[in-house]
Protein backbone atom coordinates (compact mmCIF):
# COMPACT_ATOMS: atom_id res chain seq x y z
CA UNK A 1 0.00 0.00 0.00
CA UNK A 2 2.95 2.33 0.93
CA UNK A 3 4.52 2.02 -1.99
CA UNK A 4 1.52 2.19 -4.05
CA UNK A 5 0.31 5.84 -2.87
CA UNK A 6 4.40 6.94 -3.29
CA UNK A 7 3.75 6.27 -7.26
CA UNK A 8 0.46 8.21 -7.29
CA UNK A 9 2.27 10.95 -5.26
CA UNK A 10 5.10 10.92 -7.88
CA UNK A 11 2.78 10.47 -11.33
CA UNK A 12 0.96 13.42 -9.86
CA UNK A 13 3.84 15.70 -9.09
CA UNK A 14 4.99 14.53 -12.75
CA UNK A 15 1.97 15.84 -14.27
CA UNK A 16 2.06 19.12 -12.61
CA UNK A 17 5.58 19.79 -13.32
CA UNK A 18 4.99 18.85 -17.05
CA UNK A 19 1.84 21.58 -17.35
CA UNK A 20 4.03 23.96 -15.83
CA UNK A 21 6.57 24.09 -18.06
CA UNK A 22 4.31 23.31 -20.61
CA UNK A 23 2.54 26.83 -19.75
CA UNK A 24 5.92 28.93 -19.35
CA UNK A 25 7.00 28.22 -22.81
CA UNK A 26 4.02 28.84 -24.14
CA UNK A 27 3.76 32.25 -22.62
CA UNK A 28 7.72 32.85 -23.93
CA UNK A 29 6.30 31.81 -27.51
CA UNK A 30 3.13 34.11 -27.34
CA UNK A 31 5.56 37.39 -25.62
CA UNK A 32 7.99 36.63 -28.54
CA UNK A 33 5.44 36.34 -31.50
CA UNK A 34 3.75 39.51 -30.12
CA UNK A 35 6.98 41.58 -29.71
CA UNK A 36 8.18 40.90 -33.67
CA UNK A 37 4.94 41.59 -34.89
CA UNK A 38 3.87 38.22 -35.48
CA UNK A 39 -0.04 38.23 -35.30
CA UNK A 40 -0.27 34.42 -36.54
CA UNK A 41 2.25 33.36 -33.88
CA UNK A 42 0.48 35.03 -31.67
CA UNK A 43 -2.61 33.38 -32.47
CA UNK A 44 -1.00 30.16 -32.99
CA UNK A 45 1.30 30.55 -29.20
CA UNK A 46 -1.02 32.84 -26.89
CA UNK A 47 -3.24 29.77 -25.97
CA UNK A 48 -2.34 28.83 -22.30
CA UNK A 49 -2.90 25.29 -20.85
CA UNK A 50 -5.08 22.89 -22.19
CA UNK A 51 -8.70 22.65 -20.38
CA UNK A 52 -11.19 25.26 -20.39
CA UNK A 53 -9.41 27.82 -18.80
CA UNK A 54 -8.07 29.67 -22.80
CA UNK A 55 -6.68 33.27 -22.27
CA UNK A 56 -4.94 35.12 -25.28
CA UNK A 57 -1.42 36.42 -23.91
CA UNK A 58 -1.39 39.19 -26.26
CA UNK A 59 -4.60 40.71 -23.81
CA UNK A 60 -1.71 41.64 -21.87
CA UNK A 61 1.11 42.43 -23.91
CA UNK A 62 2.45 45.98 -24.75
CA UNK A 63 0.34 45.70 -28.09
CA UNK A 64 -3.07 46.11 -26.05
CA UNK A 65 -0.91 49.90 -26.10
CA UNK A 66 -0.89 49.81 -29.98
CA UNK A 67 -4.67 49.21 -30.14
CA UNK A 68 -3.91 45.55 -30.92
CA UNK A 69 -4.56 43.45 -27.80
CA UNK A 70 -7.36 44.50 -25.19
CA UNK A 71 -8.28 43.47 -21.50
CA UNK A 72 -10.21 40.46 -21.16
CA UNK A 73 -9.90 40.22 -25.16
CA UNK A 74 -13.59 41.70 -25.14
CA UNK A 75 -15.15 43.36 -28.52
CA UNK A 76 -14.93 47.38 -28.40
CA UNK A 77 -17.46 49.80 -29.45
CA UNK A 78 -15.97 52.28 -31.58
CA UNK A 79 -17.56 55.39 -33.13
CA UNK A 80 -15.82 58.79 -34.58
CA UNK A 81 -16.65 62.13 -36.10
CA UNK A 82 -15.04 64.78 -37.92
CA UNK A 83 -15.55 68.35 -38.67
CA UNK A 84 -14.98 68.87 -42.35
CA UNK A 85 -13.90 72.29 -44.61
CA UNK A 86 -14.10 71.13 -47.86
CA UNK A 87 -14.31 72.86 -51.46
CA UNK A 88 -15.73 71.63 -54.44
CA UNK A 89 -14.24 71.97 -57.90
CA UNK A 90 -15.28 71.07 -61.11
CA UNK A 91 -13.04 70.36 -64.41
CA UNK A 92 -15.32 71.93 -66.32
CA UNK A 93 -16.61 74.93 -64.14
CA UNK A 94 -16.52 78.20 -66.95
CA UNK A 95 -17.81 80.66 -65.42
CA UNK A 96 -17.09 83.35 -68.30
CA UNK A 97 -14.90 84.78 -70.80
CA UNK A 98 -13.29 88.23 -71.24
CA UNK A 99 -12.35 88.84 -74.88
CA UNK A 100 -10.13 92.09 -75.00
CA UNK A 101 -10.47 93.05 -78.51
CA UNK A 102 -8.17 96.05 -78.39
CA UNK A 103 -4.52 95.85 -80.41
CA UNK A 104 -6.06 93.27 -83.05
CA UNK A 105 -3.03 94.46 -85.58
CA UNK A 106 -0.35 94.72 -82.80
CA UNK A 107 -1.57 90.65 -81.58
CA UNK A 108 -1.94 92.47 -78.02
CA UNK A 109 -5.90 91.07 -77.88
CA UNK A 110 -5.73 88.25 -75.09
CA UNK A 111 -9.10 85.84 -74.19
CA UNK A 112 -9.60 84.86 -70.16
CA UNK A 113 -11.20 82.09 -68.56
CA UNK A 114 -12.91 82.68 -65.62
CA UNK A 115 -14.01 79.85 -63.26
CA UNK A 116 -16.46 79.64 -60.26
CA UNK A 117 -14.53 81.16 -57.03
CA UNK A 118 -15.38 77.86 -54.85
CA UNK A 119 -15.35 78.23 -51.32
CA UNK A 120 -14.63 75.76 -48.22
CA UNK A 121 -17.62 75.45 -46.24
CA UNK A 122 -18.46 73.15 -42.97
CA UNK A 123 -19.65 69.61 -43.44
CA UNK A 124 -19.07 66.36 -41.49
CA UNK A 125 -18.71 62.54 -41.27
CA UNK A 126 -19.74 60.04 -38.57
CA UNK A 127 -18.81 56.48 -38.10
CA UNK A 128 -19.47 53.36 -35.31
CA UNK A 129 -18.67 50.20 -35.68
CA UNK A 130 -17.55 47.32 -33.50
CA UNK A 131 -13.40 46.40 -32.73
CA UNK A 132 -11.58 43.23 -32.32
CA UNK A 133 -8.27 44.61 -31.15
CA UNK A 134 -7.01 40.89 -30.45
CA UNK A 135 -7.69 39.87 -34.31
CA UNK A 136 -7.03 43.49 -35.84
CA UNK A 137 -10.65 43.69 -37.02
CA UNK A 138 -12.98 45.81 -37.00
CA UNK A 139 -17.03 46.45 -39.06
CA UNK A 140 -17.40 50.00 -39.40
CA UNK A 141 -20.61 52.16 -40.57
CA UNK A 142 -19.79 55.69 -42.39
CA UNK A 143 -21.99 58.67 -43.42
CA UNK A 144 -19.92 61.55 -44.91
CA UNK A 145 -21.62 64.37 -46.11
CA UNK A 146 -19.46 67.06 -48.44
CA UNK A 147 -20.97 70.12 -49.56
CA UNK A 148 -19.56 73.27 -50.69
CA UNK A 149 -20.95 76.62 -52.59
CA UNK A 150 -19.23 79.03 -55.07
CA UNK A 151 -20.09 81.85 -57.08
CA UNK A 152 -18.43 84.81 -59.71
CA UNK A 153 -19.25 88.10 -60.43
CA UNK A 154 -18.27 89.31 -63.96
CA UNK A 155 -16.71 92.99 -65.00
CA UNK A 156 -18.60 94.83 -66.66
CA UNK A 157 -19.00 95.12 -70.75
CA UNK A 158 -16.89 97.92 -72.12
CA UNK A 159 -18.75 99.12 -74.95
CA UNK A 160 -21.33 97.73 -76.95
CA UNK A 161 -21.75 93.65 -77.04
CA UNK A 162 -19.81 91.83 -79.68
CA UNK A 163 -17.41 94.94 -80.47
CA UNK A 164 -15.62 95.55 -77.43
CA UNK A 165 -13.28 97.11 -76.65
CA UNK A 166 -13.74 94.78 -73.97
CA UNK A 167 -16.34 91.88 -74.78
CA UNK A 168 -17.60 89.43 -71.59
CA UNK A 169 -20.03 86.60 -72.40
CA UNK A 170 -21.32 83.44 -69.85
CA UNK A 171 -21.98 79.65 -71.32
CA UNK A 172 -25.59 79.12 -72.36
CA UNK A 173 -25.90 82.37 -74.46
CA UNK A 174 -26.03 84.63 -71.09
CA UNK A 175 -24.40 87.48 -72.13
CA UNK A 176 -24.43 91.36 -71.73
CA UNK A 177 -26.11 93.81 -74.07
CA UNK A 178 -23.93 96.95 -73.41
CA UNK A 179 -21.99 99.12 -71.37
CA UNK A 180 -21.98 98.68 -67.78
CA UNK A 181 -23.85 95.37 -68.11
CA UNK A 182 -22.44 92.29 -65.95
CA UNK A 183 -22.80 88.30 -65.15
CA UNK A 184 -22.84 86.89 -61.69
CA UNK A 185 -23.81 82.94 -61.12
CA UNK A 186 -23.41 80.72 -58.22
CA UNK A 187 -22.87 76.91 -57.81
CA UNK A 188 -23.70 73.84 -55.34
CA UNK A 189 -22.28 70.78 -54.54
CA UNK A 190 -23.91 67.88 -52.15
CA UNK A 191 -23.05 64.53 -52.07
CA UNK A 192 -24.41 61.74 -49.11
CA UNK A 193 -21.92 58.90 -48.77
CA UNK A 194 -23.04 55.63 -46.84
CA UNK A 195 -20.28 53.02 -46.51
CA UNK A 196 -20.26 49.74 -44.56
CA UNK A 197 -16.47 48.29 -44.67
CA UNK A 198 -15.09 45.40 -42.87
CA UNK A 199 -11.08 46.54 -41.88
CA UNK A 200 -7.97 44.21 -41.06
CA UNK A 201 -4.97 45.87 -38.97
CA UNK A 202 -1.84 43.86 -39.58
CA UNK A 203 1.24 44.93 -37.40
CA UNK A 204 4.88 45.32 -38.84
CA UNK A 205 8.17 45.40 -36.85
CA UNK A 206 8.29 45.27 -33.47
CA UNK A 207 6.32 46.56 -30.58
CA UNK A 208 6.99 49.49 -28.91
CA UNK A 209 9.26 48.82 -25.95
CA UNK A 210 10.42 50.60 -22.73
CA UNK A 211 13.02 48.92 -21.08
CA UNK A 212 16.45 46.97 -22.24
CA UNK A 213 15.51 43.55 -24.03
CA UNK A 214 11.51 44.57 -24.39
CA UNK A 215 12.09 44.60 -27.92
CA UNK A 216 15.02 43.05 -29.04
CA UNK A 217 15.35 39.40 -29.74
CA UNK A 218 15.96 37.52 -26.68
CA UNK A 219 18.44 34.77 -28.83
CA UNK A 220 20.64 37.99 -30.03
CA UNK A 221 18.66 38.52 -33.77
CA UNK A 222 18.24 42.73 -33.28
CA UNK A 223 16.05 42.92 -35.80
CA UNK A 224 15.28 46.68 -34.69
CA UNK A 225 18.71 48.13 -34.31
CA UNK A 226 17.73 48.45 -30.26
CA UNK A 227 20.14 49.68 -27.81
CA UNK A 228 20.61 47.01 -25.46
CA UNK A 229 21.64 49.37 -22.92
CA UNK A 230 17.33 50.44 -23.28
CA UNK A 231 16.01 50.26 -26.50
CA UNK A 232 12.75 51.61 -28.21
CA UNK A 233 11.67 50.74 -31.08
CA UNK A 234 8.42 52.88 -34.07
CA UNK A 235 5.95 50.59 -34.40
CA UNK A 236 4.22 50.44 -37.74
CA UNK A 237 1.04 48.76 -38.87
CA UNK A 238 -1.27 48.54 -42.13
CA UNK A 239 -4.62 48.66 -42.36
CA UNK A 240 -7.04 46.81 -45.08
CA UNK A 241 -10.45 47.65 -45.97
CA UNK A 242 -13.25 46.76 -47.90
CA UNK A 243 -16.59 48.31 -48.25
CA UNK A 244 -19.75 48.20 -49.86
CA UNK A 245 -21.21 52.19 -51.35
CA UNK A 246 -24.02 54.15 -51.54
CA UNK A 247 -23.55 57.65 -53.22
CA UNK A 248 -25.91 60.20 -53.92
CA UNK A 249 -24.28 63.63 -55.59
CA UNK A 250 -25.80 66.43 -57.37
CA UNK A 251 -24.20 69.51 -58.84
CA UNK A 252 -25.56 72.77 -60.05
CA UNK A 253 -24.24 75.94 -61.75
CA UNK A 254 -26.76 78.82 -62.36
CA UNK A 255 -25.83 81.55 -64.47
CA UNK A 256 -27.51 85.41 -65.10
CA UNK A 257 -27.57 88.64 -66.38
CA UNK A 258 -27.53 91.96 -65.16
CA UNK A 259 -28.71 94.44 -67.52
CA UNK A 260 -27.96 98.03 -66.88
CA UNK A 261 -27.50 99.89 -69.92
CA UNK A 262 -30.09 101.32 -72.12
CA UNK A 263 -28.72 101.10 -75.30
CA UNK A 264 -29.77 97.14 -76.75
CA UNK A 265 -32.89 96.74 -74.43
CA UNK A 266 -33.01 92.81 -74.02
CA UNK A 267 -34.98 90.52 -71.21
CA UNK A 268 -32.35 89.22 -68.52
CA UNK A 269 -31.32 85.45 -69.10
CA UNK A 270 -30.65 82.69 -67.68
CA UNK A 271 -29.24 79.05 -67.57
CA UNK A 272 -28.80 76.16 -65.39
CA UNK A 273 -26.70 73.28 -65.56
CA UNK A 274 -27.01 70.14 -63.60
CA UNK A 275 -25.64 67.14 -62.92
CA UNK A 276 -27.51 63.68 -60.62
CA UNK A 277 -25.97 60.66 -59.99
CA UNK A 278 -27.14 57.70 -57.52
CA UNK A 279 -25.11 54.80 -57.18
CA UNK A 280 -23.57 51.77 -55.59
CA UNK A 281 -20.52 49.58 -55.46
CA UNK A 282 -17.20 48.33 -53.81
CA UNK A 283 -14.79 50.38 -52.26
CA UNK A 284 -10.70 48.77 -51.73
CA UNK A 285 -8.74 51.13 -49.28
CA UNK A 286 -4.92 51.04 -47.88
CA UNK A 287 -3.82 52.58 -44.25
CA UNK A 288 -0.40 52.30 -43.39
CA UNK A 289 0.63 54.10 -39.68
CA UNK A 290 4.11 54.84 -38.02
CA UNK A 291 3.45 55.39 -33.78
CA UNK A 292 6.63 57.39 -31.98
CA UNK A 293 7.74 57.42 -28.43
CA UNK A 294 8.03 54.41 -26.03
CA UNK A 295 4.17 54.87 -25.58
CA UNK A 296 3.52 55.14 -29.23
CA UNK A 297 0.60 57.93 -28.14
CA UNK A 298 1.80 59.72 -31.17
CA UNK A 299 1.21 58.72 -35.04
CA UNK A 300 0.79 59.60 -38.46
CA UNK A 301 -0.80 58.25 -41.67
CA UNK A 302 -1.57 58.10 -44.93
CA UNK A 303 -4.68 56.35 -46.59
CA UNK A 304 -5.21 55.56 -49.98
CA UNK A 305 -9.08 54.02 -51.58
CA UNK A 306 -10.39 53.39 -54.38
CA UNK A 307 -13.93 52.79 -55.67
CA UNK A 308 -15.85 51.75 -58.15
CA UNK A 309 -19.60 53.09 -58.35
CA UNK A 310 -22.15 51.92 -61.09
CA UNK A 311 -25.88 53.77 -61.07
CA UNK A 312 -28.12 56.36 -62.90
CA UNK A 313 -26.66 59.62 -63.85
CA UNK A 314 -28.80 62.47 -65.41
CA UNK A 315 -27.57 65.54 -67.16
CA UNK A 316 -29.22 68.80 -68.10
CA UNK A 317 -28.72 72.35 -69.36
CA UNK A 318 -31.70 74.41 -69.33
CA UNK A 319 -31.90 78.44 -70.44
CA UNK A 320 -34.71 81.11 -70.33
CA UNK A 321 -34.49 84.96 -71.03
CA UNK A 322 -37.23 87.27 -68.88
CA UNK A 323 -40.16 86.28 -71.20
CA UNK A 324 -39.39 82.21 -69.76
CA UNK A 325 -38.78 81.83 -73.47
CA UNK A 326 -36.02 79.49 -73.89
CA UNK A 327 -32.93 81.08 -75.41
CA UNK A 328 -31.12 77.43 -76.63
CA UNK A 329 -32.63 74.44 -77.48
CA UNK A 330 -32.56 72.41 -73.98
CA UNK A 331 -29.87 69.66 -73.59
CA UNK A 332 -30.56 66.30 -71.28
CA UNK A 333 -28.56 63.48 -71.31
CA UNK A 334 -29.20 60.00 -69.02
CA UNK A 335 -27.83 56.54 -68.81
CA UNK A 336 -26.41 54.34 -66.75
CA UNK A 337 -22.82 54.39 -65.93
CA UNK A 338 -19.66 53.67 -63.93
CA UNK A 339 -17.91 55.49 -61.78
CA UNK A 340 -14.43 55.51 -61.03
CA UNK A 341 -13.36 57.62 -57.27
CA UNK A 342 -10.18 57.62 -55.47
CA UNK A 343 -9.39 59.49 -52.29
CA UNK A 344 -6.28 60.41 -50.76
CA UNK A 345 -5.92 60.92 -46.57
CA UNK A 346 -2.70 62.49 -44.90
CA UNK A 347 -2.31 63.74 -40.98
CA UNK A 348 -2.00 62.53 -37.58
CA UNK A 349 -2.67 60.94 -34.29
CA UNK A 350 -2.98 62.08 -30.54
CA UNK A 351 -4.42 59.76 -28.24
CA UNK A 352 -5.54 61.77 -25.06
CA UNK A 353 -6.64 58.58 -23.09
CA UNK A 354 -6.55 54.77 -23.72
CA UNK A 355 -10.18 55.58 -24.94
CA UNK A 356 -10.17 58.72 -26.72
CA UNK A 357 -7.47 60.36 -29.47
CA UNK A 358 -7.73 63.52 -31.66
CA UNK A 359 -6.93 63.38 -35.50
CA UNK A 360 -6.22 65.85 -37.97
CA UNK A 361 -5.25 66.28 -41.86
CA UNK A 362 -5.59 67.10 -45.47
CA UNK A 363 -8.41 65.06 -47.68
CA UNK A 364 -8.55 64.62 -51.55
CA UNK A 365 -11.26 63.00 -53.49
CA UNK A 366 -11.61 62.78 -57.28
CA UNK A 367 -14.89 61.64 -58.59
CA UNK A 368 -14.77 60.74 -62.17
CA UNK A 369 -17.11 61.31 -65.20
CA UNK A 370 -18.85 63.72 -62.83
CA UNK A 371 -18.13 67.01 -63.61
CA UNK A 372 -20.34 69.11 -65.57
CA UNK A 373 -20.28 68.14 -69.42
CA UNK A 374 -20.74 71.28 -71.29
CA UNK A 375 -18.29 72.47 -73.99
CA UNK A 376 -18.90 75.79 -75.71
CA UNK A 377 -17.35 77.59 -78.41
CA UNK A 378 -17.63 81.60 -78.16
CA UNK A 379 -18.24 81.93 -82.16
CA UNK A 380 -19.51 85.50 -80.94
CA UNK A 381 -20.17 87.28 -77.36
CA UNK A 382 -23.71 87.93 -78.66
CA UNK A 383 -25.19 84.68 -79.09
CA UNK A 384 -25.22 81.60 -81.80
CA UNK A 385 -22.82 79.62 -78.84
CA UNK A 386 -22.39 76.21 -80.09
CA UNK A 387 -22.33 73.27 -77.43
CA UNK A 388 -20.60 70.14 -76.82
CA UNK A 389 -20.56 67.73 -74.00
CA UNK A 390 -17.07 66.34 -72.91
CA UNK A 391 -17.59 63.00 -70.90
CA UNK A 392 -14.05 63.09 -69.45
CA UNK A 393 -14.21 65.30 -66.68
CA UNK A 394 -13.87 65.66 -62.50
CA UNK A 395 -15.46 66.47 -59.45
CA UNK A 396 -13.21 67.50 -57.08
CA UNK A 397 -13.05 67.98 -53.28
CA UNK A 398 -10.09 68.80 -51.09
CA UNK A 399 -10.68 70.19 -47.40
CA UNK A 400 -9.32 69.50 -43.81
CA UNK A 401 -10.78 67.54 -41.51
CA UNK A 402 -10.67 67.00 -37.79
CA UNK A 403 -11.51 63.73 -36.17
CA UNK A 404 -12.39 62.58 -32.38
CA UNK A 405 -12.79 58.97 -31.67
CA UNK A 406 -13.72 57.37 -28.48
CA UNK A 407 -14.21 53.25 -27.55
CA UNK A 408 -15.94 51.79 -24.45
Amino acid sequence: MRNFLRARYALTLGIALGLLTNTAGAQQDAMLAVFEGDAQGVENAGFIGSGSDVQLVSCDSPMAELGLGASGCSHQIVFGAEYLMVRATHSEQLAYVENNTVGLGTNDEFIRYHQFESSFDPSFRVYAGIRIPECGQEFRFTYTNFSSDGNFNSIAQSGAAGVGPVDIAAPFEVIPAGTGDTLFGSSSVKLNNFDLACMKTIPLGCALGSGCGDCCDPCGCDPCGCDPCGCWCPAWDITWSGAVRFADISSELNYGNNIVSTTVPVANRSATSRVDFTGVGLRGGFLGRRYFGKTGMTSVFLKGDISLLVGDLDYSAIGTDGTGANQFTPSYFSGTQVIPVTELEAGGTVALTSNLSVSGGYLFSAWHDLGHRAEYNFATTTGGQTVSLDDANILAFDGWFLRAEGTF
